[in-house]
């Protein structure tokens, strides 16, 4: 989907102190062989009783107020997490939307894993788009990511073989008016037949409760099954990412040498950097330097790295950088997104 008129104006964040890796190593919580082979230098780990819905509210309050976007622009709240929100069967983004918006506007989860956050980047641009061909007056949406990885159900370290994961919440305000980066271009691609690779053997007419969540058996079982190593593992979804990939810079008129930076999902070194390899991306040009000291922050990576990038001045008025998102099921959105102005509170 080509984009005209669709802007970003405001990106937010919550973010809890991150802790070294080095320190967790010396205190015996992390293994120093898993730790050196995954390359994190730290990991942002939340405190207290704070859920993820009220750390989205913080980081969708910052993203509101750097844009200056009134509440009443806001026609739709977009939620976007991967893993528990404060309570069972109780909709997060209602909440999210009332306290930081307002009693009226529709709030709405979107599930699809660590590609959340971008899918919901889509939808929310499409949303204008149709409302504004509809003379819809609303001309703004807020995209909120939440999430916390709390023991003793998941364990941040090896719940997951692919990723190591951080706590925090992100939110970005999309307006059809203004804003800091201009949305040229934003494309979907999946590959559904890639579900199994986190579903494993077995279905359960209930929750496990009590057993603590572990990602690796199944996808084990599927490597197992197909005969697929660690490299074909990384292959099948980097031919996913290539086609979004390729969808946005073409609906965008540009190619990959005008990219200035590539704003890239975070996940363990020995996957996501095979992935780069076949995509013909250099390290330098990703933002692994800001993932590797926040781990994986579920369906948020993208949000947060894109506030590092302007916050720190490292995205310049005229960069045009290319934001990939990636989740299990497969699926992939990528985004090219124009750098107009450094936003409001954001000088490095």
């Amino acid at each position: 989907m080509r984009l005209d008129t669709m802007f970003l104006a405001g990106v937010g964040v919550w973010l809890p102190q991150a802790v070294s890796v080095r320190s967790l190593v010396e205190r015996g919580e992390y293994a120093a062989n898993e730790a050196a082979a995954r390359g994190m230098l730290s990991i942002l780990i939340a405190e207290g009783r704070i859920a993820p819905p009220e750390m989205a509210v913080c980081a969708a309050r910052d993203a509101l107020a750097r844009a200056a976007v009134p509440a009443g622009d806001i026609g739709l709240a977009l939620h976007s997490s991967m893993y528990f929100q404060g309570i069972d069967m109780w909709p997060a983004a209602s909440y999210i939307a009332h306290e930081a918006v307002g009693r009226g506007v529709p709030g709405y989860e979107i599930a699809q894993q660590a590609n959340g956050g971008m899918a919901a980047l889509q939808m929310a641009a499409l949303t204008l788009a149709a409302g504004e061909a509809a003379g819809d007056a609303a001309p703004a949406a807020l995209i909120s990511t939440a999430d916390r990885f709390s023991a003793p159900r998941f364990d941040r370290w090896r719940t997951d073989g692919s990723a190591v994961y951080g706590d925090g919440a992100t939110a970005v305000v999309v307006s059809r008016r203004a804003g800091f980066a201009r949305l040229l271009s934003v494309v979907t691609r999946a590959d559904n037949s890639m579900e199994e690779i986190v579903r494993g053997s077995s279905f359960y007419p209930a929750p496990l409760a009590g057993r603590p969540l572990d990602l690796q058996p199944r996808k084990d079982d599927f490597s197992a099954a197909t005969g697929m190593d660690f490299r074909e593992l990384a292959t099948r979804p980097a031919r996913v990412i290539r086609a979004a990939m390729e969808g946005a810079l073409a609906e965008a008129g540009v190619d990959l040498r005008s990219i200035s930076r590539v704003i890239s999902p975070v996940a363990d070194r020995r996957l996501i950097m095979p992935i780069m390899q076949i995509l013909g991306i250099d390290e330098n040009r990703t933002t692994w330097d800001w993932g590797r000291r926040t781990g994986s922050m579920g369906a948020g990576d993208q949000f947060a790295a894109l506030h590092w990038l302007v916050r720190t001045g490292t995205a310049r008025p005229g960069d045009r950088l290319l934001m990939v998102g990636a989740g299990a099921g497969f699926s992939s959105t990528a985004a090219v997104i124009e750098i107009l102005q450094t936003p409001s509170g954001d000088h490095p």
